[in-house]
């Protein structure tokens, strides 16, 4: 009786590739998968949670196509003030003015809402108006931070901030809490709600949240922890907040009144050399936070985050978050949203891109960077850096990546996960291709002085990926 022998089964690809794998599925929104017991809703669902699916967006009054409000800075308290039972009226201090004007700012920038500031006549689509109170009646501090009175059917809305034992309101600064609750109470002012039913509510996160994404992490207008959904703000035994609308709010407000495409739509840096103009997307030193979604309207963009000392993992794919500068899941990217290029720190960094041509540079430190789809620039710096491909297609004959600063012997290149999809137990190298999947062949030109590397996946004795390196690579340098 003949005996037959099975193909040995394939290696799995290595535990980097695994390991950049979750970290790109982190934050993952799938809908019908629970989070810590609650269901997993969409960008889209969240924002019609926030939004109340538009129940509550202003009239075009005006008919300009944009939601367009003027503001002003209370001097009196008025018959509102009285109505909602506030005591202790007083005016912006300049600080809180100027604080004020950022955030209704970073609204504008992500939606088609435009501020003036100027006294209520009566023209545009409504008037917001800010101010202070001391205390609420039967409330005690901190709770009852700030009241908004909604009324989006009439003319005008009034926001008014504690400032009676809760000095936070009183002197707001970016990434603040003061500053965190001046962006939320403009979200209500523009018909944005809390992502659950808990208006004043100290219920906590278990009981009142009703969807997994309900955070901070998610949503300047949730009252509950960033940590809920596994993100952490804190910096040096330090709580920070997200001063603009994080990603759920872009989108709800994108969802009632379109996206603002004209932000940002040049070459864009963010982190560090900053040239945004917003002070939550600027970064001067190493014990600054960077706590922000990103929105850009277009050009050619860098997240720059070389002043960093820390490891980090950046992930540069809409809709993903990053954990920078020492945080957890601290800086997103908002859905439609292209970034570019990298640049990350001091640190050991995970990178990975996204479908664009991406020019991703580790610098310093042990990086493991994955370039995904697109003609990609790869740069690993100073250390032993892992330069990772998760799928043949990711670097093709017509539109190979660029490796362009490889150190024989010390770094290495990663295609345990294409040589996984051949079905094969190892990489075979060969000098011409013979037809059999899993063939690899490395050669090097010494007059451009660049290696390349095809790899055969299908057994069709042509390659489905190559990588072009510069510098001389051997095989012992190849991880597959």
């Amino acid at each position: 009786m003949a005996i037959t022998q099975s193909a040995p089964a394939p290696t799995p690809p290595s535990t980097a590739f695994e390991q950049m794998q979750a970290f790109g599925r982190r934050h993952e929104r799938v809908p019908g998968q629970d989070v810590n017991g609650k269901p997993s809703l969409t960008h889209d669902q969240a924002g019609e949670q926030i939004n109340l699916k538009g129940r509550e967006r202003w009239p075009d009054r005006d008919g300009d196509g944009k939601a367009t409000f003027s503001y002003s800075f209370a001097k009196r308290p008025g018959a509102t003030f009285n109505q909602l039972k506030l005591i202790g009226f007083s005016e912006f201090n300049p600080e809180q003015k100027a604080q004020m004007r950022l955030s209704l700012q970073s609204w504008s920038d992500v939606a088609n809402v435009k501020f003036t500031e100027k006294e209520n006549d009566g023209t545009g689509d409504g008037h917001l108006r800010f101010g202070n109170f001391q205390e609420i009646e039967g409330v005690k501090a901190p709770d009852g931070k700030a009241v908004t009175q909604y009324d989006p059917e009439g003319h005008e809305q009034q926001a008014w901030f504690r400032v009676g034992g809760y000095d936070a309101n009183r002197a707001p600064k970016v990434n603040s809490r003061g500053r965190n609750t001046f962006t939320h109470e403009a979200g209500h002012q523009i018909g944005l709600f809390h992502p659950g039913k808990y208006n004043g509510s100290r219920a906590g996160y278990e009981k009142a949240a009703e969807y997994g994404q309900d955070t901070q992490g998610h949503s300047v207008m949730s009252y509950w922890e960033e940590t809920h959904t596994g993100q952490d703000f804190s910096k040096k035994g330090k709580q920070y907040y997200a001063s603009a609308p994080q990603m759920d709010d872009i989108v709800a407000a994108q969802q009632l009144y379109g996206p603002n495409t004209q932000t940002r739509k040049g070459d864009t840096v963010y982190g560090f050399g900053s040239n945004t103009g917003r002070d939550y997307y600027t970064v001067k030193s190493a014990s600054d936070p960077l706590v922000a979604s990103i929105w850009d309207g277009g050009g050619h963009d860098t997240l720059n985050l070389s002043g960093y000392r820390d490891d980090q993992k950046i992930n540069l794919n809409a809709g993903s978050y990053s954990d920078v500068g020492g945080m957890k899941g601290n800086l997103s990217i908002a859905p439609g949203v292209v970034i570019e290029d990298a640049v990350g720190g001091v640190g050991n960094d995970w990178m990975l891109g996204n479908s664009a041509a991406n020019s991703l540079k580790g610098g310093p430190g042990d990086d493991v960077i994955d370039g995904g789809a697109g003609q990609d620039e790869l740069w690993g710096g100073s250390g032993k850096d892992v330069f990772l491909f998760s799928d043949a297609s990711h670097s093709t004959p017509d539109a190979p990546d660029r490796i362009m600063d490889f150190r024989s012997g010390e770094d290495k290149i990663d295609v345990s996960s294409v040589r996984f999809a051949s079905g094969q137990p190892e990489l075979k190298h060969v000098e011409v291709f013979t037809g059999r999947p899993g063939e690899a062949i490395l050669t090097y030109d010494a007059k451009t002085r660049f290696s390349t590397l095809k790899i055969d996946t299908t057994g069709n004795a042509k390659p489905d990926f190559k990588v072009l390196v510069k510098g001389q690579v051997t095989r012992s340098d190849i991880v597959a």
